[in-house]
C-alpha cells in the first residue's frame, strides 16, 4: 500500500446513495454498498475525487497524499445556491477534506489541492 483514501457519509441519508460510485480522476474506486465509511488504497500523489450518482455527480475535490498516509474525505450534503452544481436524486452533495492520518507514523500527511 503506498497511501489510501477514506470516504466517510456522515449524516447523509444512505439510502439516497445507493447507486453512487466514487472516482480517483477516471479510475473507478468503488461503491459504498452500505457502508458509512470506505477506504481504498491509491498510489500517493496528487489527485482528482468525485462520486457519480446515477446522472448526478459531486463536485470534485482535488488532494495530495504522502506515501503510508490517508487523506480522510467527508461526503456533506448542502444546500442548493446559484453557484451549486451535482445535484444527486434531489440533493446536492460536496466532498470535504475531514483531515489525514498516518498509516505509519512520522511522515507527513495529506493536504487540499488545486483541481487544475
Amino acid at each position: 500500500m503506498t497511501a489510501a483514501v477514506e470516504i466517510s457519509i456522515g449524516e447523509v441519508d444512505p439510502a439516497t446513495l445507493t447507486e453512487a460510485t466514487f472516482f480517483l480522476g477516471d479510475e473507478e474506486l468503488g461503491r459504498l454498498d452500505g457502508r458509512d465509511t470506505v477506504r481504498w488504497e491509491i498510489p500517493a500523489g496528487r489527485h482528482v475525487l468525485h462520486m457519480r450518482a446515477g446522472y448526478g455527480m459531486s463536485a470534485a475535490i482535488g488532494f495530495r497524499v504522502q506515501h503510508r498516509h490517508c487523506a480522510i474525505i467527508r461526503l456533506v450534503e448542502r444546500e442548493p445556491d446559484a453557484s451549486s452544481w451535482g445535484m444527486v436524486f434531489g440533493g446536492f452533495h460536496e466532498l470535504r477534506r475531514a483531515g489525514s492520518e498516518p498509516i505509519d507514523p512520522g511522515r507527513p500527511g495529506a493536504e487540499e489541492a488545486p483541481l487544475s
